[in-house]
């Protein structure tokens, strides 16, 4: 079966920030700062903004939202895809993995990732080193 997922649209940027923060009170806001924070601990400011930064910074964040919050993340994934939250937990096994590196993939992902970044160190106290 060929797993395609659609474009990601403002409306997957705000669930995934509705997920991160849900995430974030559930196993603790400390948690995601601490994924954020080593993802980018003993790098100078050029190397912080380089895009495999992000990716690992983004596959622990996809790591810890599916292990926290499947019952929101299946719909999201299912809806990625067109089909049903039902209809995608019949999907074959690898799924997940294909999904997901395609999440990864999608360039406005590490965009979103990168800017979030960014305007985070704007912010004065938010990302603690």
């Amino acid at each position: 079966m060929d797993i395609k997922i659609r474009s990601l649209t403002i409306w997957d940027q705000r669930l995934l920030a509705s997920m991160i923060k849900k995430v974030g009170e559930k196993a603790g806001n400390d948690q995601l700062l601490n994924i954020m924070v080593k993802g980018t601990a003993n790098k100078n400011e050029e190397k912080a903004s380089d895009d495999s930064t992000y990716i690992t910074i983004l596959i622990k964040v996809l790591d810890l939202l599916l292990s926290t919050l499947e019952s929101d993340v299946t719909p999201w994934l299912a809806n990625l895809l067109g089909v049903s939250p039902e209809e995608y937990m019949r999907l074959p096994f690898d799924t997940d993995v294909k999904v997901i590196q395609q999440i990864i993939d999608a360039p406005e992902i590490t965009s979103f990732f990168s800017g979030a970044w960014h305007l985070s160190k704007k912010i004065p106290g938010l990302i603690k080193k």
